[in-house]
């Protein structure tokens, strides 16, 4: 309960202090607590750590809840976006279906709205052909969500319609530290030059964890 009410007075204030579209991640895998106070705050968007099947994980055993989320989104009213991840970071699938037929099913059977690759661990770069082979799986929208730096991001951009930064983003580049706004301006810098060449603009999103 206090992780419900104090991610929604965190969201509740960023909706209030910046311009882009915000979204809630409630972890490891609360999908409908996500949807709830998106829903209430007026974000955009979720992020489902597993939206279907089921993974092993460093937390144990974790199984999707699709028709649960999608059903209260319904019962809302909602029209908060459900990104669904694809091969789920620090986790392994409990039956490996391959990345094309979980693509597939997520996005066709779980209804979900944009999907999300990364790479193992939180960090860690999401490999270009893994982000080919979901490419080439759906029309939906795909994001990467672990990895990207100013160095890689030229691989994939073409690729994907967003990107999720945490890492790159703080001091050193590890999640625990605080942001240094010198590599938000050097990996801005980078997205820029790459819209430039590029007619297709991709979206910039924030999202809460």
């Amino acid at each position: 309960m206090e992780t419900v009410a104090a991610l929604s007075a965190v969201a509740r204030e960023m909706k209030r202090h910046v311009a882009c579209p915000i979204g809630l991640n409630v972890l490891r895998n609360d999908g409908e607590a996500a949807l709830a106070i998106a829903t209430a705050v007026e974000a955009s968007f979720t992020r489902v750590n597993v939206h279907c099947g089921a993974v092993v994980s460093e937390q144990g055993l974790i199984e999707g809840a699709a028709h649960e989320t999608l059903r209260l989104r319904s019962a809302l009213r909602s029209g908060v976006l459900i990104f669904a991840d694809i091969a789920v970071k620090h986790a392994r699938p409990l039956v490996d279906l391959g990345l094309v037929t979980e693509t597939k099913d997520v996005v066709e059977r779980g209804c979900a709205d944009a999907v999300i690759v990364s790479g193992e661990r939180t960090g860690s770069e999401t490999p270009a052909k893994v982000v080919q082979e979901v490419r080439r799986a759906t029309k939906a929208p795909l994001l990467i969500g672990s990895g990207a730096t100013p160095e890689n991001i030229g691989t994939i951009f073409d690729s994907v319609n967003g990107m999720i930064v945490g890492s790159y983003f703080k001091s050193a580049g590890q999640a625990n530290n605080f942001v240094e706004p010198s590599r938000v301006k050097a990996f801005m810098a980078e997205v820029s030059k790459l819209r430039n060449r590029n007619t297709n603009v991709r979206p910039t999103a924030a999202s809460i964890s």
